[in-house]
């Protein structure tokens, strides 16, 4: 019985990961990330970060459609965050404090969040003074579509985090297909 067990849940993590890795129809089209960022689009952002992002973006586009919302304050991104959280929407706030993880552990929890927010998600990226206070991670709810990671101790632009978070959903989907982009 158990080697049954063994042998249906292989099965099924095959199927899935093939059907997400082929050129069919059936994989991840529907699935659908945002980033959700305090700011002004193209706000003192390099065009060399911007060429990186639009590159990762198209590299997406078989995977995922990948969207970016700028909002004006931190009071409307956390209006959004609300929003989002009400029609369970896997999101991902990012935070230095968050949970430090390495690529294979960032695929996992994005997949996961995926999952739980119905092929959609969110990605948060708080203002020049940080998260508000409410979207910090000892705040955020507790809940299977929900969860805070950080990217790195060190403070970035919100154009290098931008475009550091769309290579890694990149390499998220590459791992998760095994192509062999990650090693």
């Amino acid at each position: 019985m158990k080697l049954m067990l063994l042998i249906l849940r292989l099965f099924t993590v095959y199927s899935f990961v093939n059907r997400a890795s082929t050129k069919s129809p059936t994989r991840l089209t529907a699935a659908v990330v945002t980033i959700e960022v305090v700011g002004k689009a193209g706000g003192g952002e390099s065009s060399l970060w911007a060429s990186g992002i639009n590159e990762y973006s198209k590299r997406l586009k078989p995977h995922l459609t990948l969207s970016h919302n700028f909002h004006k304050t931190d009071e409307a991104q956390l209006k959004k965050f609300n929003d989002l959280l009400g029609k369970r929407h896997g999101l991902i706030v990012l935070d230095p404090l968050g949970l430090k993880v390495t690529s294979e552990e960032f695929a996992t929890q994005m997949y996961s969040k995926l999952e739980s927010g119905g092929n959609r998600l969110s990605f948060i990226i708080g203002g020049a003074s940080g998260l508000p206070v409410s979207l910090q991670p000892h705040n955020l709810p507790k809940n299977d579509y929900t969860a805070c990671l950080s990217l790195s101790d060190l403070t970035f632009t919100h154009s290098f985090v931008r475009l550091l978070l769309t290579e890694q959903i990149y390499r998220s989907t590459q791992i998760k297909a095994a192509t062999g982009y990650h090693k």
